[in-house]
Parts: C-alpha cells; structure tokens; sequence
C-alpha cells in the first residue's frame, strides 16, 4: 500500500459512516410512523366491536324503552355537543341532520344521565383502551316510495298524503372517541361512529287465517292524469287489503303505451290523448283468491304549453298587457291554470289566474314565465320585452304669413320605433303635411288665425300630438278683428263677447258669420254679432268663426282656445 492511499481510505470511512448514519434515522422514523398506524388500526378496529356491542344491546331493547328516562334538557344539551361543540360535529352531522330530536314526555326534563340509553357520555375499557361512548337517539322516517334514506320529517316540505308509504323509525348513532397522538387535528383524540333503524312500530301478530284481497277504492287513491308522450315520473301504486302474499296483479283497458306489472305499479309513456273507459284491476293472492276493480277510467291529456303571439315591445314607462296563451294539461280545476313569473322588472307583475303581464317597463328585460296545472305539470316560455325611448315631437315655430305666400314648416319626431308617420289637422286650405317626412308646405288663399294640430305615429302605434300657430295675414281682403288670441272663462258665469269683422271698412257686403265648437251654455247671436250665455261645463274647446261675404265673394277664419275653468 501506498502512503498517499491511506488519506483516502479515512475519508471513505467517514462518507460511509455518514450515509449509514442518515439512512438509520430515516428507518427509525418509519419504524415509528408505521407502528403509529398500526396502533392507530388496532384502536378503530376495538372502537367498532365496542361500538357495534352497543347496537346489538340497543336493538334488543323495544323501540318503546329507547327514550325511556331521558328528559328533555338533557337531549337538547347531548345534541348541542353533537351539533356545536363536539370536534367530530362535521363527521356527526350528516347523521343528526338526517334525524329530529326526541325525548320522554314522563321523563324529567333533567333526566337522562342514568337512562338505558344514557344522556351523558360514559367510559368503556376494552384491551386496556378507554374509549368515550356517547349515543344519540332521534327519530326519522322512509318515504319507500320515493326514495331509500331515512329522513327527518320536520325538514320534508310535504310528506305522502298516504300514510301507508311511511315507514317510522329510530335512528341510534354510536359515537366511540380515544385518545391517540395521531388525531392531533382533533385534539388528540380518534373516533369512530356507526348507527342503526329500529322500528318504532310493534312487531306484527301474524294471522294465519287472513281474508281475501280487496282492492283499494280508489276515491283514496285516484289513478293519475297522464301527459301524451310524456315518461311517468313516478309509478302508480294500486293497493290492496289482505290476501296471502304476495299479491299479483292483472290489469286490461290501459291507455296505449301505460303497462301494469305484478306488483301494481303502472307506469310507462302514453301515446294518445283520449279517455278509457271500462278498465279493470285484477289483485290474486298466494291462495288463488281474487278480487276485481271494473270501470276504471284513465284520462289522458297533452302537456301543458305556453307561447307569446309575438315579442312585446313597447315605450319606456308606457303602460302595457302581456298575454301569453297557455293550452293543453288537465283542465279541470279552477281555475284550469296557474302562472308564475321570474325576472320581472319592479312595475310589471303577473296575474296568477290569467296569465296577463300589466305594468310600466323601465328598461329591456327577460323574464321566464311558468304555467302550472291542477296536477302540477308545467310549461315555462322565456320572452324578452323590447322597451324603447319615449316617442317625442317638436311642433313647428308659430309663424305669421301674408295671404298668398308660401308656408314652409316642418314637423319633428325623435324616439320611439321604427319610422314615423306625421299628420295634420285644421291647415289653412292650400296647405298640406308630408306624412313621410313632416314637412308642411302650400300657399294659403283664405286669411285667418289658425291652430293646426300636427301629430307623429311611431312603428308601435304611439302617437304624440300638439298645436303651433299660423297666421295668413291681410289687408286687402276680408279678415276678423277680435277676438283673435285664446280665452279663458269660469263655469256658471255669463260671458259676451263681441265678434267684428274688417267688412265695414273694406265695404263688403253681405257678410255672414258662423261660429263651431262653443263650450255649452254658450251660442253666437247674429243680430247683434256677439257670443253670450253662461258656460256649464268646465274644458277646453275649440272654437273656429267663419265670415263669408257675398260681394265680393271673400272668406276669413279665425281659430282659438277657449278654456273653461
């Protein structure tokens, strides 16, 4: 050997030593964590035998003595540590949820420590571990039927109108804790929980001699409407009375698609709207003994639908009705439907007996619609209501003319829907609006004050209307001089107002005067060119003078307002 060879094997000595030394820690830690788990196993395993002990003694007792002694606080202040306190409450909870709390009605409301099945939680030692037991006892019921879990009834929205589909039980939950090191995330202490049913009801006395089968009337339990291409939801259970079981049932006069087995059930999808009449349900027992239902009546209907004419539209905070149309589903209650809506802006409602949607929309909006029928079958429509900008009109400017000059005015819109369609009443005669586009152009003959109304009509049918005034001026030719701005008036006070004309002074001749659209009470006499009498009625109205003058042959209008107050 070399001298320089003996530094390196020191060095490999003390790497080797080293890895040796890192690998042993690393066995003694899975030495230590396998033989935690290995305890901890051995422990569950002992928990659910002492657990399971505590079944077997609690289902021998009668399910009249489970609550036995157990007093009222007691089984509140038991169920708050299960439900608050305890550090198993999220593992306990899916059981006691399922469970509603009960406790003796003869027992004291402190009672319960000391009871067969105690209150308070109590220690057991089994292979020198001292578990903690504790029990609940609740009540819960099965609805078989329609579903396999025990629930608690308080927490069913409607139980089964038949009370023979109700299956009562208790509910008893075990609950073993101990302490171990490897439960630190609950304190340092393990658990393990099981539970069983008992039937609160008495075991039956069997009769050896039980009487033939009868068929249920079916007043009790009325055979269902079915809905044409529409699967059964949920069976339909005909039901018999005594008889050796089991019972078989025949049945005939189905409706086409509906089949009926051996253990009453009918069920399937019905293929055709009608009503079958004549149907009977056969039950026979073990003992060859029947017993026949005859005259049975099946209906069947189409499902309910709903649809709209068309999408609504309308004007922001325009008052409107929406009507859907709802058909088919079985009609014979009342009312035949029910509606519901959803997504309803504030302002719009529904009316459950109609259907009809009433209100001011403030803005676009969908809202889903459901029809119901007696049997609780419903169709659901969503629409969308299209709500558009107030519609808005700009009248024209008021403008004066010379008779025989040309008139150019233009009416306005803005908002609404779609185009616009413009109109005008009371233009002078020569002028004229284009409904297009509101343009209102001619040349007036005929002096006078006018107010002509012009309006707008959007896509959706709103119409917006107001007047301006137009006056065809002259000196030439025959005009009125008063009166020619609007008038005001009170009810039950006389009134006289004088009408003139420039005839006089002109030197027209022949002239005569009509007058239209004066209040009531009032009239013109033309003898002595005035309007007299005593309004009655309060309003706004108006009025239109027509002079007409023979030589020569000359006409004049004059328009106003006269508003009664």
């Amino acid at each position: 050997m070399r001298r320089e060879d003996e530094g390196f094997t020191i060095v490999e000595l003390i790497v080797a030593l080293a890895v040796l030394s890192v690998a042993m820690a690393g066995l003694g830690v899975f030495f230590v964590d396998g033989t935690t788990a290995v305890s901890q196993q051995r422990d569950e395993r002992q928990a659910s035998q002492v657990a399971a002990t505590a079944l077997e003694q609690i289902r021998a007792l009668e399910a009249k003595a489970l609550l036995v002694g157990r007093g009222k606080d007691n089984v509140a202040a038991q169920w708050k540590y299960g439900t608050d306190t305890s550090p198993f409450r999220e593992r306990l909870k899916p059981y006691l949820k399922s469970m509603q709390m009960e406790w003796s009605a003869d027992a004291a409301t402190t009672a319960g420590d000391d009871a067969a099945i105690p209150t308070k939680s109590k220690t057991v030692t089994v292979g020198g571990i001292t578990f903690e037991q504790t029990i609940f006892v609740g009540g819960c019921e099965v609805y078989y039927m329609t579903t396999d879990a025990c629930v608690d009834p308080a927490s069913v929205a409607k139980r089964p109108a038949d009370t023979t589909t109700i299956l009562q039980y208790f509910r008893v939950v075990v609950m073993e804790t101990w302490p171990h090191k490897s439960c630190s995330d609950t304190g340092g202490r393990c658990a393990y929980i099981a539970s069983t049913l008992v039937s609160r009801t008495a075991e039956p006395i069997f009769d050896v001699k039980r009487p033939s089968p009868v068929v249920r009337d079916l007043t009790l339990n009325p055979v269902p409407v079915f809905y044409n291409g529409v699967t059964m939801a949920n069976p339909f259970q005909f039901k018999a009375t005594g008889g050796t079981l089991p019972n078989t049932w025949t049945f005939t006069g189905l409706p086409p698609g509906i089949t009926g087995s051996k253990d009453g059930l009918l069920s399937g999808k019905a293929t055709k709207v009608g009503t079958y009449s004549g149907g009977t349900a056969v039950v026979t027992d073990a003992s060859s003994r029947s017993d026949t239902l005859s005259g049975i009546t099946y209906r069947v209907v189409d499902p309910p639908t709903l649809t709209f004419a068309s999408a609504p539209r309308s004007h922001v905070n325009e008052a409107v009705t929406i009507q859907p149309t709802a058909a088919g589903g079985d009609t014979t209650g009342t009312p035949k439907y029910t509606f519901t809506a959803t997504g309803l802006p504030t302002g719009m409602a529904i009316d459950g007996t109609t259907g009809a949607i009433t209100g001011k929309a403030p803005a676009t909006y969908t809202a889903t619609v459901r029809v119901t029928d007696v049997n609780g079958a419903y169709a659901e429509t969503t629409y969308t209501h299209t709500v558009y900008p107030d519609l808005q009109l700009v009248k024209p400017a008021d403008q004066k003319v010379n008779a025989g000059t040309a008139v150019n005015a233009t009416v306005s819109a803005s908002g609404g829907y779609g185009t616009y369609t413009y109109g005008a009443t009371n233009l002078p005669t020569g002028v004229t609006i284009n409904t297009s586009t509101g343009k209102i152009t001619g040349t007036a003959l005929i002096p006078g004050r006018y107010l002509p109304t012009v309006s707008v009509t959007d896509g959706l049918g709103l119409t917006k209307s107001d007047r301006f005034e137009l006056v065809i001026s002259t000196t030439t030719a025959l005009a009125f001089s008063s009166p020619t701005s609007e008038m005001t008036s009170s009810v039950n006070q006389s009134v006289s107002v004088p009408i003139t004309t420039n005839a006089t002074t002109l030197g027209n001749k022949g002239t005569t005067i009509t007058v239209v659209g004066l209040p009531p009470g009032l009239k013109y006499n033309s003898g002595k060119d005035t309007i007299t009498g005593t309004p009655t009625t309060a309003g706004t109205y108006l009025v239109t003078l027509t002079a007409v003058s023979v030589t020569p042959a000359q006409t004049a209008i004059t328009t106003f307002v006269w508003t009664i107050a």
